[in-house]
């Protein structure tokens, strides 16, 4: 079965994606459209890998309560961990961490059911929307090219129902919310979003890359490319303005990213000076050959890079280890960098450099495709972009320029790995 995109209408009621095995019986029937409201909302992160800490939604109570009757909220969440329904972990830090939550196993097979209350659903998808950072003409550009899609559905349920995590989590539940994610995209249940990094989330954000090929535009294969060793050589280019001058490093450590801001008004720019260090270190990047430079025998490269990224570059600096004595003997003014950036709060690296890339991907490249081509059907997972064979040329020629206006120069290859 193929189910084309359609437009994301944002006056289609709300909709609720609410365990099986919940029983309506268990709450008061003028309770039960907030109930669902909180449940979905935990399911709908958790499908869209928006869990952190062993899987745990964080939400904001504060969120929850503009939907919510403030009251009536400390009960049924309570009620819903009695009954076994949700998972909630009651760890609480004002301004760094809301209450997490999950739902138990049992109760992560979900059902659609449409919000009954029109008021409610209106309310719902006003609050929703504020919570969202406002799309601009870029990403509403790129949500429009999803109107051309058609995916593969009885293929993607099947590969949901025997997929493997590569990365080691639990293979159930890796499975679980792949359903999840499938099932929306069955329902027409898209999503666009944007948030105050400048990432742009959509349903091929949160599919795994082997499944690109069960997605068509206008009926034929999507094609695209990715850069090898792209985030290491994010941080890179990031390592040249830490280190061009005390304002440059200044500007950089102390960016801010509010919900309602243009997450790309730092723009990307070549940064005057070199050091020898982070050139040789961007040299290796642009060829390719960084984590092979640092792996040992016997390493697999795609468990060796989450080692990496947990280890180095998004763990907190207390953290120590073989592999980051390794990476800091090998690149200590890159390894110095990121020690700055987590000194107050170890999550800043990951969102420095996550909004460095949005800001180069979406905010520079992206942008200029719909400026020189809009009728170009252009999609964006995060430093990989997708396309048809016709266009992929000038796709990857325009990386390549605006790579070049940074003096840069990294590798491309194709979705197979292979080179362009």
């Amino acid at each position: 079965m193929l189910t084309h995109s359609r437009p994301r209408n944002r006056l289609r009621p709300a909709a609720f994606y609410i365990p099986v095995a919940f029983k309506d019986r268990w709450f008061p029937p003028a309770d039960l459209e907030y109930v669902r409201f909180f449940l979905s909302t935990i399911h709908w992160r958790w499908c869209c890998w928006q869990g952190a800490d062993n899987g745990n939604v964080r939400l904001k109570q504060d969120y929850l309560t503009r939907i919510i009757p403030r009251a009536m909220f400390p009960p049924m969440r309570d009620r819903l961990v009695g009954l076994g329904v949700i998972h909630c972990d009651y760890l609480f830090d004002r301004g760094k961490r809301a209450y997490g939550y999950r739902l138990q196993p049992d109760y992560r097979k979900t059902h659609r059911i449409v919000c009954q209350n029109a008021a409610l659903s209106r309310k719902i998808q006003s609050v929703c929307s504020e919570e969202e950072v406002t799309p601009g003409p870029v990403h509403l550009w790129l949500e429009e090219a999803f109107e051309r899609l058609a995916w593969d559905m009885n293929a993607m349920t099947r590969l949901a129902a025997r997929a493997v995590p590569d990365d080691g989590t639990d293979t159930e539940e890796y499975r679980q919310r792949l359903r999840g994610a499938v099932q929306r995209i069955a329902n027409g249940d898209l999503w666009a979003t944007v948030d105050r990094f400048g990432r742009f989330h959509t349903p091929l954000t949160s599919l795994p890359k082997q499944w690109r090929s069960l997605v068509t535009c206008d009926g034929v294969p999507l094609v695209g490319l990715d850069l090898a060793n792209s985030q290491p050589l994010i941080a890179g280019l990031a390592a040249r303005q830490f280190y061009a001058s005390k304002w440059s490093k200044h500007r950089l450590l102390q960016r801010t990213f509010a919900q309602q801001a243009d997450p790309y008004r730092y723009g990307v720019r070549p940064a005057d000076g070199r050091v020898d260090g982070v050139e040789r270190y961007i040299e290796l990047c642009e060829r390719g050959q960084f984590y092979e430079s640092l792996m040992q025998p016997g390493d697999d490269r795609d468990t060796f890079k989450v080692r990496l990224y947990s280890a180095v570059f998004f763990g907190e600096n207390k953290w120590k280890g073989p592999l980051k004595t390794r990476f800091e003997q090998a690149h200590p003014e890159i390894a110095a960098m990121l020690r700055t950036m987590k000194a107050k709060d170890y999550r800043r690296s990951a969102w420095l450099l996550q909004n460095y890339e949005a800001t180069l991907f979406i905010g520079a490249i992206a942008a200029r495709i719909r400026d020189e081509r809009p009728d170009l059907p252009l999609y964006t997972i995060h430093d990989a972009m997708l396309t048809t064979a016709q266009h992929l040329p000038y796709v990857a020629a325009v990386v390549r320029e605006e790579f070049a206006r940074l003096d840069c120069h990294p590798t491309l290859k194709d979705l197979d790995g292979g080179p362009l």
